[in-house]
């Protein structure tokens, strides 16, 4: 399947002189058509769909954390309650 973004890329292909191994970690690329977007507009066009694309996935997302957070603390609230009413009823017992 060809790349969907290609025209504002551009077209790139592996240096011919690279060396050929198994990962291909050391490869490089050169340009061979240039696409409508410089190399940092298309990082940051990229960048921008993933969140989109992240936040359209799950958007009660954020709502959801914010609320974690309220339920986290009133359980801290009640435990230091609960913790100090033990030792309230507790405390002649020994």
């Amino acid at each position: 399947m060809p790349h969907v973004w290609w025209e504002l890329q551009g077209v790139w292909r592996p240096t011919p002189e690279a060396p050929d191994d198994d990962a291909g970690a050391n490869q490089t690329l050169e340009v061979i058509r240039p696409g409508l977007l410089s190399e940092p507009e298309f990082d940051q066009f990229v960048r921008d769909i993933v969140n989109f694309l992240d936040y359209i996935g799950e958007p009660m997302q954020l709502q959801r954390q914010a609320l974690g957070i309220r339920v986290i603390a009133f359980l801290f609230v009640f435990l230091l309650c609960a913790y100090l009413l033990k030792k309230e009823i507790w405390k002649d017992v020994k």
